[in-house]
This record gives structure tokens, sequence and C-alpha cells, in this order.
């Protein structure tokens, strides 16, 4: 059995999209299940997932790391699928899945691309531009590729992914703490650590449609994302010291947005549409911003011990 498990927080405007994707799915309905685990939503996000034929578990505002841990505590299936409450996936979504995992094996933890919605969703051309801007920086992989390193770019994002039971279990499941947002990522690094194989798949593609409609809700999300990146680098280095070195690898990481950011700007007049080119500067600035700030937070009383 599959297993999808989904952490919903506030997501009234878009977990419709994402419930009817999933149940109307080609795949058998015996084979899988759907957890929606609400993590104390303010809004009427719990009242519309009841209208859909899915297992709802509300808790406690935890963060999603504890709500997608209950997920898994409470699914049936030796495939945990997870995404977002904002995101559609394709009618043959769980089947990919349910067919890769079955012909490999050796594989723990598969991912696929985050790609932007259509056309006649958006909601202003802001958000348009935004969700462009976003997969075109990503430069998704076209081929199916091992993720053997400390990678951010190309990861396995809780939005579209897929891990055996058996693998989640073996690194304790997803961190709790709320201020490692981007718990998924560390789950990543942590099985990328005991050498289990994780595969990043370009034909296993979703569409997200949490994009931001307005200037100040990129701030948010860009900075939210950097602050995230920068504090989730520096609590996985507190509890697994040393592991991920300075190397020119990771140099190159570290000059890498300020390098985009001026790229970008110097770019602004010889590339077309500007407003778009102006907007991805925004977003790296913003980006940034949120690295810098993670980067000087105080890990060590908010994740525990080693």
């Amino acid at each position: 059995m599959l297993s999808v498990v989904i952490a919903t927080y506030n997501s009234a405007r878009t977990i419709e999209h994402t419930l009817s994707s999933i149940v109307s799915n080609r795949f058998p309905r015996d084979l899988f299940e759907v957890l929606v685990v609400d993590d104390g939503s303010a809004d009427n996000t719990l009242e519309l997932a009841e209208n859909f034929p899915v297992d709802v578990y509300p808790c406690t505002h935890l963060g999603h790391g504890s709500a997608r841990n209950l997920g898994i505590k409470k699914a049936k299936g030796d495939i945990i699928c997870l995404t977002d409450a904002d995101i559609i996936v394709p009618d043959t979504w769980l089947k990919k899945i349910w067919d890769y995992f079955d012909r490999h094996s050796d594989v723990d933890a598969i991912g696929g691309p985050i790609l932007p919605p259509s056309d006649d969703y958006y909601e202003s051309n802001v958000q348009k531009l935004t969700a462009e801007i976003y997969y075109e920086d990503q430069v998704f992989p076209t081929e199916d590729m091992r993720i053997q390193t400390f990678e951010w770019k190309t990861y396995l994002a809780s939005a579209n992914s897929a891990y055996r039971r058996e693998a989640l279990t073996s690194v304790g499941g997803f961190p709790e703490s709320q201020v490692i947002k981007t718990n998924d990522m560390y789950v990543m690094w942590s099985l990328v650590e005991k050498g289990r194989t994780l595969v990043f798949l370009p034909e296993l593609k979703v569409s997200h449609l949490g994009f931001p409609t307005t200037l100040s809700g990129i701030f948010r999300q860009q900075f939210g994302w950097g602050k995230g990146k920068a504090i989730t680098t520096r609590a996985y280095n507190y509890r697994h010291p040393r592991k991920i070195s300075c190397t020119k690898e990771e140099l190159r990481k570290e000059l890498y947005p300020p390098y985009a950011l001026t790229k970008a700007l110097v770019q602004i007049p010889l590339r077309s549409p500007r407003d778009k080119q102006m907007l991805r500067c925004c977003h790296l600035a913003f980006y940034y911003l949120g690295l810098l700030y993670g980067r000087g937070f105080k890990v060590e009383s908010s994740v525990g011990g080693k």
C-alpha cells in the first residue's frame, strides 16, 4: 500500500485542488490511502478536507515536522508519499511511484520537479512571473540522478517525494524543532549520510499553486526559504559535527547567492521582459537577506542535543 501524507496549515485556498488530484489518480483505490494532518489551522482547511475520502487528523500547531511524523505513525503503507496542500499531482503520480519502487528494490527514496501551474490558475501577473522565475532558476536535471552529496537545489522536497517507511524510521522521521523549517532537506541529508539510495526523477512531476501574489508575499516566502536553508544547515552541523566540510563545492555554494544577485542586477537592461528581471532581483535579494539572518541564528538552544 501507498500512504499519501499531507501536513496542512491554513490551506483552505488550495487543499481542494490537491485532494481532488490525488483521489482521482488512475490507481487502484484499495492500494493507497490519504492522510491529512491538520497542524492547527485557523481557517476551514479541516472542514474542506473532511469532504473527501481521506483520513483527517487534527493536532495542535507544532510545525510540519510533527504533523508529518504523526501521519507516518498512522499510515498503513510501506511507501510513504509526501506532498503539500498547495500541490496538484498528475493522475499517473501514484502509479509512477509504485512502479519505480517495484522495479528498484535498492532505492530508498525518490522525488521530482515542482512545476508552475497552468496559465488559467494565476490570480495576478506577479504570481505568474514568480512561478516562471522559480522554475527557470531551479534548473532541474533532465535525467535520473542519484543524490550523493549534501544537495540543496536538487533535493527531495516534501511537496513531491516518496520514501520507504523503513528508511524514514531509520533516521527518526522528520525533525520536530520548529526552527528547522526545511525538515525535508534535513531528512535527505541524514539518509545520504547513512549511505541510503535517493534518486531524483525528472518524470515525477507536480504543479505548485502556492506562489505569492504580492511583493510582500514574495518577501515572506523568499526570506523564509533563505532563513530556513541557513538554519537547517547550522542545525545539521550542530547535531552532526564536521559532516558538511569546507570544500571547494561548499565555498562555491556560499558565494553563489551574492554572485547570482549581482548578475541579475547587471542584466536588468539586457534581459527581456524587464519587469520579470527586476522581480527576479527581488527574489534573490530577499532570499539572500534570509540567508544572512539565518546564519546569525542561535540554533543550539532550539534543536536540542547532538
